[in-house]
């Protein structure tokens, strides 16, 4: 894989980067607790046929610095990160805690964005409070239980335990602040004000981020389509990547 290591101001991150893609660009954003390495089905198809960045967010991965509790930070990041790249308009897809990011990035700084495409997300992010307990207490716990709600029942063992090693290799701060942070987010009120161009995918069998969440950003985002995977959990990139990957496709290219 292209990795590369992109130095900011505060944080070294390091990122998935295409040598051979074009345009467009598509930047993919991690959920909480994760790494990029989420996104290597959608790596693995779109690195030739566009410029595909993937990062991983600070203190996550193989990028320097601390995790944060807020999703604004991250969302400066990320916008830091571009005008690093010196891109001009890209495509910013974000799954969970990530796509709270784009939320944000949408609404803040819609200049940036050809298009905007939310997986598994949702405009506000409660946690359950067993998240921050298990990982507190028993981070192994954590692991077990992220896969658990994470993943559909019909998800094969082989995507389960990809997963479960992302997850176990993480910081267990990392994931606290992250969690944190989404469970700060509040995007309900200014949701409606995004006019870019959106793409919401959901899983059908999603626990965390149930298909409520989906028909809601549908709702208020006016210039928005969504597209519903099924047999798929929160992880939905991961158990479904054919659908999801064709779906992006149909949207960007």
């Amino acid at each position: 894989m292209n990795t590369k290591k992109i130095a900011l101001n505060d944080n070294v991150l390091s990122c998935l980067i295409s040598e051979t893609g074009d345009k467009p660009v598509l930047m993919f954003l991690h959920g909480a607790g994760s790494t990029n390495e989420v996104w290597q089905a959608q790596w693995l198809y779109f690195k030739d046929r566009a410029k595909v960045i993937i990062p991983d967010l600070p203190g996550h991965g193989g990028s320097s610095g601390n995790s944060h509790d807020d999703i604004d930070t991250y969302a400066n990041t990320v916008v830091e990160l571009a005008d690093k790249l010196h891109l001009e308009k890209f495509i910013l897809i974000g799954h969970s805690m990530g796509g709270a990011i784009a939320q944000r990035i949408a609404i803040l700084h819609p200049e940036l964005l050809a298009g905007l495409v939310l997986v598994a997300t949702g405009a506000k992010l409660k946690v359950m409070p067993q998240v921050f307990s298990a990982i507190e207490t028993d981070y192994k716990q954590y692991v077990g239980l992220a896969s658990t709600f994470s993943m559909s029942t019909s998800a094969d063992r082989q995507t389960r335990s990809a997963f479960e090693n992302i997850l176990s290799h993480a910081q267990s701060q990392a994931a606290y602040n992250d969690f944190t942070a989404c469970n700060r987010f509040d995007a309900m009120d200014r949701i409606g004000t995004i006019k870019t161009k959106t793409l919401i995918i959901a899983g059908d069998k999603d626990m965390m981020t149930p298909v409520k969440y989906a028909l809601y950003l549908n709702q208020k985002i006016k210039d928005s389509r969504l597209e519903t995977i099924n047999d798929a959990g929160h992880m939905v990139m991961m158990e479904k990547p054919g659908e999801v990957n064709k779906a992006i496709e149909r949207f960007a290219l």
